[in-house]
């Protein structure tokens, strides 16, 4: 498999990750995996933030969003 876009969710809260209240990347092209810079609304400081993941194929099939972190 062959990663070919990326989508990001970012919350303060990991239960609003799964009841839709999160900021959200929206699908962006690139196979990069690490070292990605956030480029969304600024996020407060001294602030925990939990993410979610999920990733296009070559095919345009799209995973499963990953556990929150």
């Amino acid at each position: 498999m062959e990663q070919t876009a990326y989508e990001i969710r970012v919350t303060d809260n990991p239960e609003k990750l799964d009841a839709g209240k999160y900021l959200q990347s929206g699908k962006i092209s690139g196979n990069q995996t690490f070292g990605i810079q956030y480029s969304g609304k600024p996020l407060k400081s001294f602030t925990r933030y939990f993410w979610k993941v999920r990733v296009w194929d070559q095919n345009d099939k799209v995973s499963e969003w990953s556990a929150s972190s």
